[in-house]
């Protein structure tokens, strides 16, 4: 009885909590005169915040573990997800040893909010991202849309914007929705599985498109810089990233051919036959 006496005035201050924080967030944003839709986003993200607060990530487990056996746990469980890619796949079988240093130490979790940018078209890309739980929606526009200019990337934006909340709102009330039909947006649903922003690992990079998650979702991320920092120190790996990333970025610069950050290996793998067969 003492228990569920406990337990009941647990939740009863858990609400009484929540109802205080939502009352200063409110009070904030009417005193500095926030305008209101971004009002709405905070609102949003603070109610997200408190749902998903209880959720344990196992990040204070690993924590009393030895580093060893961390990095053997973070290679279990982020290499099924990694390795879906060619190169990361070959990459395990060849360098083994630098693999497992890479899960543990240069891969990262990212938990975004829903119906928030991860990132814009034009912001500076320096991560790739793998998608583990829940979906994310990738959006950019058709065409040639690399040099717009500050009023052109203005337009594009609540282009996206306007087709990303319209799919947003068909997804509340089905579960399954189709991708929107054709527009001068591109939009690309991304479940557990998808990749995207390759190209940041290789090159310099600035994003073509923007990259929201529709649903409570959980990705990888992978930065050019603990990428490079983990390879440094593997020779025969480094040469293998190196012979690879040559291959890419020649198809990445292939004459009449524009790739956004959602790149599409089979894409990839035809440009290079064609090459070859010349």
């Amino acid at each position: 009885m003492s228990g569920l006496t406990n337990n009941m005035i647990q939740r009863q201050k858990e609400s009484e909590e929540r109802t205080y924080l939502q009352i200063q967030v409110r009070t904030f944003l009417g005193s500095n005169k926030i305008s209101g839709g971004l009002s709405v986003r905070v609102k949003k993200f603070i109610e997200w915040k408190q749902r998903t607060a209880h959720i344990k990530h196992g990040d204070g487990v690993l924590e009393l573990l030895p580093e060893s056996m961390q990095a053997d746990i973070l290679h279990e469980v982020r290499a099924p997800r990694v390795i879906m890619h060619d190169f990361f796949g070959a990459f395990r079988s060849r360098h083994p040893r630098t693999f497992r240093t890479l899960c543990y130490e240069a891969l990262k979790g990212l938990q975004p909010a829903p119906e928030e940018w991860i990132f814009r078209p034009h912001d500076e890309g320096h991560l790739m991202y793998f998608i583990t739980h829940g979906e994310c929606l990738y959006s950019c526009a058709r065409g040639t849309y690399r040099f717009l200019g500050e009023s052109g990337t203005q337009t594009l934006m609540r282009q996206l914007d306007s087709a990303l909340r319209s799919f947003s709102d068909r997804l509340g009330k089905d579960k399954n929705p189709a991708t929107p039909e054709e527009t001068d947006v591109h939009l690309v649903a991304l479940k557990p599985g998808a990749w995207l922003c390759e190209a940041a690992l290789w090159t310099a990079w600035d994003h073509i498109g923007g990259l929201i998650c529709t649903r409570d979702a959980t990705l990888l991320t992978l930065s050019d810089d603990a990428f490079y920092m983990v390879l440094r120190r593997h020779p025969p790996s480094h040469v293998s990233a190196v012979m690879y990333a040559r291959q890419f970025v020649t198809e990445l610069n292939r004459f009449g051919k524009n790739y956004n950050d959602h790149i599409d290996l089979e894409d990839f793998r035809v440009g290079r036959k064609q090459r070859q067969t010349r």
